[in-house]
């Protein structure tokens, strides 16, 4: 789905793709390895979660009547 944006250059849509999973992992790593490794896994789970929740919620009143397959 992310790669279906970008079908007139899917050379840079695939990078983009690979260097945000790169990033996020390089930002996520640290984090998760300060103090206590239970709390700030958690922290980070819980996080990521509604990060993508208010993005999937965005998409969804972005996209409200339209006809989205």
């Amino acid at each position: 789905m992310a790669m279906e944006a970008g079908r007139v250059c899917i050379g840079a849509a695939a990078a983009i793709v690979g260097a945000i999973g790169f990033l996020i992992g390089g930002i996520v790593s640290p984090i998760v390895g300060m103090g206590n490794i239970l709390v700030t896994t958690s922290i980070v789970f819980v996080s990521g979660s509604l990060f993508t929740l208010f993005f999937a919620y965005y998409v969804y009143l972005r996209n409200r009547g339209q006809n989205v397959i």
